[in-house]
């Protein structure tokens, strides 16, 4: 490939966005020369105009989905658009498209508020584009990959081709970062997710530390997203990379972080560096309580440190709204550092998706009632200015009957958890089965039971205790949740054991019963816990009880996934199986996968599929995403959790089956593989502990902040 015209090869045709004054009167000319053929593409302002009149004509032209969202097939509307461009020139179109946006916004001003699934067209034209780049640059990746392959001998690399792919790898993250650079301050609908997405698909995994220092300078400037910053913080393979507290303070200052993704980042730190940032975030706190001048002249200074607001430093009446809500938002972290109770209620622009999809879905058939009703229900107690959109939305499709009903109907306080049962339920009893064949139901001998009283509880500890000392020391375990709450705790814990299932409330039971639960369950190192991707239950749990030292350093917990790698291990040895295992995986040059690789990919196909695959039985997951928090639970939320729990007794009733003819013991195959304990929270000592967390001198920390 080539360029002809201007004398300078490498020179790119417009550069950053910010530096093309006049696009529409710039022509931008491509040659592309491939076999000895040249193909001339001019892209004018009309062509330009062109481009972004067949993305809207594209997208309004896809089907919708029941729930209204658009079935938007982004790749092949990137590809119409892009596949004409030569690859070298992909990235100076985009720039030339985004410069080119307010020119076209003002000759079609009906586009202004244009959106698809929530995207406006700056952000949906992105999106098109980095799925085709993703695209057009594996095709080349493939190409010479495939050329290596065709070779039959280990391929050593000379010098020059060394030197030449990192010249390549060089080139591709100058044009990644010419991407970014108008990518990273946009506010994308699904923000986290999308950024996993474009991760992947500006293929950045090697250049991740490059990626992580791109952000750091663009958050410094104020120039990064909320969630570009989240997801650096959030993943553990990007946040390594983070080495300075000054990318902490300026995303606080920023609000671009949570109380949660800050947490996770505090984590992995060694312990020197957490006394800084828990000094820090004291220090940013009292900043946010304190009410005299001289605090006030503090943050004032403080602020004039970080480039991303340091303009609002000598701005009063900005300076003045930034710190009413840099005080709120901090105020929220504290909160949530230490596991005290949020005030965060749902997001307005989720709550409303969530109850239109919800009451689409019921009146579609692909819901229940009950569940409609707890959801909507929850949600306007949240949102109370929802109720007529409820309203509105059932009228407008005609459900009069059931708009009245929640018109007239009066929410008082506390009615987020105590929503009334609709009578009769759904199901008769817990033990009522299935409509759908082969579905796993609760056997009768089975007892369920609602532990929400101290008599109740203490039966439950003999029951644990008993069991620990029996030939079958497990029981399974599982929490719920509502989704519908932001930063939502743990509802609801089953236990289950061979011929019983607990039911934890505990949303009900007091604080300090909750303590004890968690210590007779997972502080009995002879009771082995078996759980499945238990990892987030265990977060859960801890924002019920946030000293519960037992929730950090369970003893005894496994997951099923790996219980029954390991009979699968020890079935490979003997040349048999025990399991189907997902195939996407290549094997070792032995035939068999360690346990370690075949738990991941078991962890991957989901405990319904897991359960299918292992019992040859389904595992109904109707209840899976409902409102946990509501009281009292419904008979169909009751079978759905204690299911959840029985069905890995079930499974490791078969692998001790399985392993007991091989003239193993299960619970020593186990125990190398228990989950280790987990570092604990930056505030778990409420008292700050000097023996955890010896005091730190602030000043010397704002010192290091300030230093260039």
């Amino acid at each position: 490939m080539a360029r002809v015209g201007s004398g300078h090869s490498r020179r790119p045709i417009l550069s950053g966005v910010s530096s093309v004054a006049r696009p529409s009167r710039r022509r931008i000319c491509l040659v592309m020369n491939e076999g000895g053929d040249a193909c001339n593409i001019e892209f004018s302002p009309s062509v330009l105009n062109d481009i972004y009149t067949r993305l809207v004509t594209a997208a309004n032209a896809q089907p919708s989905e029941l729930n209204g969202q658009k079935k938007v097939k982004i790749f092949q509307i990137g590809s119409s658009l892009f596949k004409d461009v030569p690859k070298h020139a992909l990235v100076d179109v985009y720039e030339a498209l985004m410069a080119y946006l307010p020119t076209y916004l003002e000759s079609h001003p009906e586009h202004k508020d244009w959106k698809v699934n929530g995207c406006k067209l700056s952000q949906f034209m992105s999106k098109c584009f980095v799925d085709y780049l993703n695209s057009a640059w594996s095709s080349q990746t493939a190409r010479q990959a495939h050329k290596v392959a065709d070779l039959s001998v280990n391929v050593i690399e000379s010098e020059e081709e060394i030197a030449e792919r990192e010249a390549q790898n060089a080139a591709r993250l100058s044009m990644v970062k010419r991407v970014l650079d108008i990518l990273v301050p946009m506010e994308f609908p699904n923000q986290e997710k999308y950024w996993r997405h474009a991760f992947v698909m500006l293929k950045l995994k090697p250049f991740e530390r490059q990626f992580v220092e791109f952000i750091c300078e663009k958050t410094s400037k104020g120039e990064a997203s909320g969630a570009v910053i989240s997801f650096c913080i959030r993943n553990d393979y990007l946040n390594k990379y983070i080495t300075s507290l000054k990318f902490i303070v300026q995303a606080c200052l920023l609000g671009a972080v949570s109380g949660n993704d800050l947490e996770s980042y505090f984590t992995g730190l060694p312990k020197e560096k957490r006394r800084q940032c828990r000094a820090l975030m004291v220090y940013l706190h009292d900043l946010c309580n304190k009410k005299d001048y001289d605090y006030l002249s503090r943050l004032r200074d403080f602020f004039s440190k970080s480039e991303a607001v340091q303009n609002l430093a000598t701005n009063t009446p900005q300076f003045n709204i930034h710190y009413e809500q840099f005080k709120l938002r901090m105020q929220e972290v504290m909160r949530v550092l230490k596991s005290q109770s949020s005030h965060t209620k749902i997001d307005m622009q989720w709550a409303k998706k969530c109850v239109k999809d919800h009451i689409k879905k019921f009146y579609d058939g692909r819901t229940s009632y009950e569940q409609m009703y707890d959801l909507v229900f929850n949600v306007i107690c949240q949102r109370r200015t929802l109720k007529p959109v409820v309203v509105s939305l059932l009228r407008k499709d005609g459900h009069h009957d059931e708009a009245d009903y929640w018109d007239y109907l009066q929410l008082g306080r506390g009615y987020t958890t105590f929503i009334p049962i609709i009578e009769p339920q759904r199901i008769p009893h817990i033990y009522t089965g299935f409509e759908e064949p082969n579905v796993l139901t609760l056997p009768r001998n089975v007892d369920v039971t609602i532990v929400d009283g101290i008599d109740a509880l203490h039966e439950a500890f003999r029951a644990f205790e008993k069991a620990a000392a029996s030939d079958f020391p497990f029981v399974g375990v599982d929490a719920e949740w509502t989704a519908y709450h932001p930063d939502a705790r743990a509802s609801v814990l089953q236990v289950a054991l061979a011929d019983q299932v607990y039911i934890f409330d505990l949303d009900t039971l007091p604080r300090e019963q909750n303590a004890k639960i968690f210590k007779a369950l997972f502080g009995n190192e002879k009771l082995i816990k078996v759980g499945f991707q238990f990892n987030e239950d265990l977060m859960k749990l801890r924002k019920v009880s946030p000293v519960s030292e037992t929730l950090y350093s369970p003893r005894s917990l496994i997951c099923i996934s790996v219980v029954i790698a390991t009979v699968q291990f020890l079935a490979q040895q003997r040349n048999e199986s025990v399991i189907s295992i997902p195939s996407s995986e290549k094997k070792e040059v032995d035939g068999s996968l360690p346990i370690a690789a075949l738990a991941a990919k078991l962890k991957g196909v989901g405990l319904a599929k897991l359960v299918k695959e292992f019992l040859d039985v389904g595992l109904d997951k109707s209840e899976q995403c409902s409102v946990w928090n509501r009281r009292p639970l419904r008979y169909a939320q009751i079978r759905y959790g204690a299911l959840d729990a029985y069905c890995l007794v079930l499974m490791v009733q078969k692998c001790l089956s399985i392993v007991n003819q091989w003239s193993k013991e299960l619970v020593s195959l186990v125990r190398p593989h228990y989950v280790v304990p987990s570092p604990m929270p930056l505030f778990f000592s409420v008292d700050c502990d000097p023996t955890l967390y010896p005091p730190v001198d602030i000043e010397q920390v704002l010192t290091a902040l300030a230093a260039k």
